[in-house]
């Protein structure tokens, strides 16, 4: 399990390797391995605080919107900071 911040509220989805649960105005699985972070800048490690997905698919290949993806980002920085940690590897 693990906890994404939605809105005011902590909302507790599931995570495996594949696909986070998001909860935005609907529920989206989200392909873990299709997520693009954008602005990983080492100067600003270890919080990668400009860090952002610019890319996200739903598990059944849908692109998210420019919207969805930015209050995917918006709603979720620990979940950024994580893919911009593991974009160093």
């Amino acid at each position: 399990m693990a906890r994404l911040r939605i809105a005011n509220h902590i909302k507790i989805v599931r995570l495996s390797a594949f696909s986070v649960v998001y909860s935005g105005m609907n529920i989206k699985e989200i392909n873990i391995k299709s997520l693009v972070v954008e602005n990983v800048d080492m100067r600003d490690y270890p919080d990668f605080c400009d860090a952002f997905f610019s890319y996200a698919e739903t598990v059944d290949g849908r692109e998210l919107s420019d919207a969805e993806v930015e209050s995917l980002t918006l709603d979720n920085p620990e979940l950024v900071l994580e893919a911009a940690h593991q974009s160093l590897y």
